[in-house]
Protein backbone atom coordinates (compact mmCIF):
# COMPACT_ATOMS: atom_id res chain seq x y z
CA UNK A 1 0.00 0.00 0.00
CA UNK A 2 2.90 2.39 0.60
CA UNK A 3 4.42 1.52 -2.80
CA UNK A 4 7.43 -0.26 -1.31
CA UNK A 5 8.49 -3.82 -1.92
CA UNK A 6 10.15 -6.36 0.34
CA UNK A 7 12.98 -8.71 -0.55
CA UNK A 8 13.58 -11.92 1.39
CA UNK A 9 14.68 -15.54 0.92
CA UNK A 10 12.54 -17.57 3.36
CA UNK A 11 13.03 -21.03 1.82
CA UNK A 12 16.76 -20.51 1.55
CA UNK A 13 16.91 -19.40 5.19
CA UNK A 14 15.14 -22.59 6.27
CA UNK A 15 17.78 -24.63 4.46
CA UNK A 16 20.61 -22.76 6.21
CA UNK A 17 19.21 -22.85 9.74
CA UNK A 18 18.48 -26.58 9.54
CA UNK A 19 22.22 -27.15 10.04
CA UNK A 20 22.43 -25.63 13.54
CA UNK A 21 20.32 -25.73 16.70
CA UNK A 22 19.43 -22.77 18.90
CA UNK A 23 19.07 -19.00 18.44
CA UNK A 24 21.13 -15.89 19.11
CA UNK A 25 20.05 -12.26 19.41
CA UNK A 26 23.40 -11.05 18.00
CA UNK A 27 25.32 -12.15 14.88
CA UNK A 28 28.60 -12.34 16.81
CA UNK A 29 30.12 -11.74 20.22
CA UNK A 30 32.79 -9.20 21.12
CA UNK A 31 35.59 -11.65 20.31
CA UNK A 32 34.78 -11.94 16.60
CA UNK A 33 38.32 -11.01 15.50
CA UNK A 34 40.07 -13.10 18.17
CA UNK A 35 42.30 -15.75 16.51
CA UNK A 36 43.63 -17.23 19.75
CA UNK A 37 42.51 -20.82 19.08
CA UNK A 38 44.26 -22.50 16.11
CA UNK A 39 42.68 -25.98 16.64
CA UNK A 40 41.43 -26.99 13.17
CA UNK A 41 37.79 -27.92 12.57
CA UNK A 42 37.33 -31.52 11.43
CA UNK A 43 34.93 -30.70 8.56
CA UNK A 44 36.13 -27.62 6.61
CA UNK A 45 33.81 -28.53 3.71
CA UNK A 46 30.78 -27.95 5.95
CA UNK A 47 32.23 -24.64 7.06
CA UNK A 48 32.85 -23.45 3.50
CA UNK A 49 29.46 -24.49 2.14
CA UNK A 50 27.66 -22.76 5.03
CA UNK A 51 29.67 -19.56 4.54
CA UNK A 52 28.87 -19.57 0.81
CA UNK A 53 25.17 -20.03 1.51
CA UNK A 54 25.23 -17.11 3.94
CA UNK A 55 27.07 -15.03 1.33
CA UNK A 56 24.16 -15.55 -1.05
CA UNK A 57 21.68 -14.74 1.72
CA UNK A 58 23.55 -11.50 2.48
CA UNK A 59 22.22 -10.03 -0.78
CA UNK A 60 19.00 -9.35 1.09
CA UNK A 61 20.42 -9.40 4.64
CA UNK A 62 22.96 -6.61 4.89
CA UNK A 63 23.04 -7.00 8.68
CA UNK A 64 25.12 -10.20 8.48
CA UNK A 65 27.81 -8.79 6.18
CA UNK A 66 30.35 -7.60 8.80
CA UNK A 67 30.40 -10.97 10.57
CA UNK A 68 30.38 -12.87 7.30
CA UNK A 69 33.27 -10.87 5.84
CA UNK A 70 35.46 -12.07 8.69
CA UNK A 71 34.33 -15.69 8.50
CA UNK A 72 35.09 -15.85 4.78
CA UNK A 73 38.75 -15.13 5.52
CA UNK A 74 38.88 -18.43 7.45
CA UNK A 75 37.60 -20.74 4.69
CA UNK A 76 41.05 -22.17 3.91
CA UNK A 77 41.67 -23.69 7.34
CA UNK A 78 38.75 -22.93 9.71
CA UNK A 79 39.37 -23.55 13.39
CA UNK A 80 36.96 -24.86 16.02
CA UNK A 81 36.52 -21.27 17.27
CA UNK A 82 35.76 -20.06 13.74
CA UNK A 83 33.08 -22.72 13.44
CA UNK A 84 31.54 -21.67 16.74
CA UNK A 85 31.34 -18.10 15.41
CA UNK A 86 29.74 -19.38 12.20
CA UNK A 87 27.18 -21.36 14.21
CA UNK A 88 26.34 -18.25 16.21
CA UNK A 89 25.69 -16.35 12.97
CA UNK A 90 23.36 -19.11 11.76
CA UNK A 91 21.57 -18.99 15.12
CA UNK A 92 21.13 -15.24 14.64
CA UNK A 93 19.64 -15.82 11.19
CA UNK A 94 17.13 -18.23 12.75
CA UNK A 95 16.16 -15.66 15.40
CA UNK A 96 15.71 -12.96 12.72
CA UNK A 97 14.40 -15.03 9.81
CA UNK A 98 11.41 -12.67 9.53
CA UNK A 99 13.72 -9.74 8.62
CA UNK A 100 13.24 -8.36 5.11
CA UNK A 101 14.95 -5.76 2.95
CA UNK A 102 12.44 -2.96 2.40
CA UNK A 103 12.92 -0.89 -0.76
CA UNK A 104 11.02 2.37 -1.17
CA UNK A 105 13.00 5.12 -2.90
CA UNK A 106 11.85 8.63 -2.04
CA UNK A 107 14.03 9.75 -4.96
CA UNK A 108 16.78 8.37 -7.19
CA UNK A 109 19.47 10.58 -5.64
CA UNK A 110 22.54 8.61 -4.54
CA UNK A 111 23.89 8.99 -1.00
CA UNK A 112 26.59 7.06 0.83
CA UNK A 113 28.35 6.49 4.13
CA UNK A 114 31.89 5.15 4.66
CA UNK A 115 33.59 3.97 7.83
CA UNK A 116 36.54 1.91 9.04
CA UNK A 117 37.41 -0.12 12.11
CA UNK A 118 41.10 0.52 12.80
CA UNK A 119 43.53 -2.42 13.29
CA UNK A 120 40.69 -4.83 13.99
CA UNK A 121 42.30 -7.94 12.55
CA UNK A 122 45.02 -10.01 14.19
CA UNK A 123 47.55 -9.04 11.50
CA UNK A 124 47.03 -5.34 12.23
CA UNK A 125 44.85 -4.64 9.21
CA UNK A 126 41.69 -2.57 9.47
CA UNK A 127 38.17 -3.27 8.25
CA UNK A 128 36.23 -1.22 5.70
CA UNK A 129 32.48 -0.77 5.75
CA UNK A 130 30.27 1.37 3.53
CA UNK A 131 26.73 1.58 2.23
CA UNK A 132 24.87 3.33 -0.57
CA UNK A 133 21.22 4.30 -0.71
CA UNK A 134 18.75 6.11 -2.91
CA UNK A 135 16.68 8.95 -1.49
CA UNK A 136 16.88 8.38 2.26
CA UNK A 137 18.86 6.09 4.52
CA UNK A 138 16.02 3.61 4.85
CA UNK A 139 16.46 2.61 1.22
CA UNK A 140 19.77 0.78 1.18
CA UNK A 141 20.77 -0.71 -2.16
CA UNK A 142 24.36 -1.72 -1.38
CA UNK A 143 26.37 -2.54 1.71
CA UNK A 144 29.89 -3.94 1.92
CA UNK A 145 32.25 -4.92 4.69
CA UNK A 146 35.73 -6.33 4.29
CA UNK A 147 39.32 -6.52 5.43
CA UNK A 148 41.63 -3.85 4.03
CA UNK A 149 44.52 -5.11 1.90
CA UNK A 150 47.20 -2.92 3.46
CA UNK A 151 48.11 -2.05 7.04
CA UNK A 152 47.10 1.49 7.99
CA UNK A 153 49.28 3.24 10.58
CA UNK A 154 46.42 5.35 11.97
CA UNK A 155 42.64 5.47 12.11
CA UNK A 156 42.74 8.46 9.74
CA UNK A 157 44.51 6.42 7.07
CA UNK A 158 42.12 3.49 7.57
CA UNK A 159 39.18 5.86 7.09
CA UNK A 160 40.77 7.30 3.93
CA UNK A 161 41.12 3.81 2.46
CA UNK A 162 37.47 3.09 3.27
CA UNK A 163 36.40 6.37 1.71
CA UNK A 164 38.31 5.55 -1.46
CA UNK A 165 36.59 2.15 -1.70
CA UNK A 166 33.16 3.73 -1.24
CA UNK A 167 33.93 6.35 -3.89
CA UNK A 168 34.52 3.65 -6.50
CA UNK A 169 31.01 2.29 -5.99
CA UNK A 170 29.46 5.77 -5.87
CA UNK A 171 30.97 6.76 -9.20
CA UNK A 172 29.94 3.46 -10.80
CA UNK A 173 26.35 3.96 -9.65
CA UNK A 174 26.28 7.59 -10.79
CA UNK A 175 27.45 6.57 -14.26
CA UNK A 176 24.95 3.70 -14.40
CA UNK A 177 22.06 6.04 -13.57
CA UNK A 178 23.40 8.59 -16.03
CA UNK A 179 23.25 5.97 -18.81
CA UNK A 180 19.61 5.41 -17.84
CA UNK A 181 18.89 9.12 -18.21
CA UNK A 182 18.82 9.84 -14.47
CA UNK A 183 21.05 12.77 -13.55
CA UNK A 184 22.47 13.30 -10.07
CA UNK A 185 22.97 16.25 -7.80
CA UNK A 186 26.19 16.30 -5.79
CA UNK A 187 26.47 12.97 -3.95
CA UNK A 188 26.82 13.33 -0.19
CA UNK A 189 29.16 10.85 1.51
CA UNK A 190 29.05 10.65 5.29
CA UNK A 191 32.40 10.31 7.08
CA UNK A 192 33.01 10.46 10.84
CA UNK A 193 36.71 11.36 10.87
CA UNK A 194 37.49 15.07 10.49
CA UNK A 195 41.17 14.46 9.72
CA UNK A 196 40.18 12.15 6.88
CA UNK A 197 37.82 14.77 5.49
CA UNK A 198 40.63 17.35 5.55
CA UNK A 199 43.02 14.97 3.79
CA UNK A 200 40.47 14.05 1.15
CA UNK A 201 39.58 17.68 0.46
CA UNK A 202 43.13 19.08 0.40
CA UNK A 203 45.10 16.14 -0.94
CA UNK A 204 48.42 14.71 0.32
CA UNK A 205 50.78 16.76 2.40
CA UNK A 206 54.46 17.10 1.53
CA UNK A 207 55.43 16.85 5.17
CA UNK A 208 54.35 15.34 8.47
CA UNK A 209 52.76 11.94 9.14
CA UNK A 210 50.84 11.76 5.87
CA UNK A 211 53.60 12.51 3.36
CA UNK A 212 54.26 8.80 2.74
CA UNK A 213 50.67 8.04 1.72
CA UNK A 214 50.10 6.66 -1.77
CA UNK A 215 48.43 9.10 -4.14
CA UNK A 216 45.97 6.35 -5.09
CA UNK A 217 43.95 7.26 -2.00
CA UNK A 218 43.73 10.94 -2.96
CA UNK A 219 41.91 10.70 -6.29
CA UNK A 220 38.80 11.48 -4.21
CA UNK A 221 39.95 15.12 -4.09
CA UNK A 222 39.36 15.57 -7.84
CA UNK A 223 35.71 14.54 -7.55
CA UNK A 224 35.19 16.79 -4.53
CA UNK A 225 36.66 19.73 -6.43
CA UNK A 226 34.46 19.21 -9.51
CA UNK A 227 31.31 18.89 -7.40
CA UNK A 228 30.52 15.24 -8.07
CA UNK A 229 30.65 14.45 -4.35
CA UNK A 230 30.85 16.25 -1.04
CA UNK A 231 31.84 14.96 2.37
CA UNK A 232 29.60 15.41 5.39
CA UNK A 233 30.88 14.95 8.93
Amino acid sequence: KDKSFLLSQPKFIEKIISKVEGTSDMPHSVNLFDDASPVPFHDPTWYRSTVMELAYLSRTRFDIKPTLSYLTTKCQTPSVKDTEKLQKLVQYVRATKHFVLRVKPTSLQVNASADASYATHSDGKSNTGFCLWLGDSFNLIMAKSGKQRTVANSSTVAELIALSAAMEEVLWLVELLKDMGISQDTVEIQQDNKSTITLAEKGPSGEGRTKWLSVKYFWVEEHIDNGTVKLKY
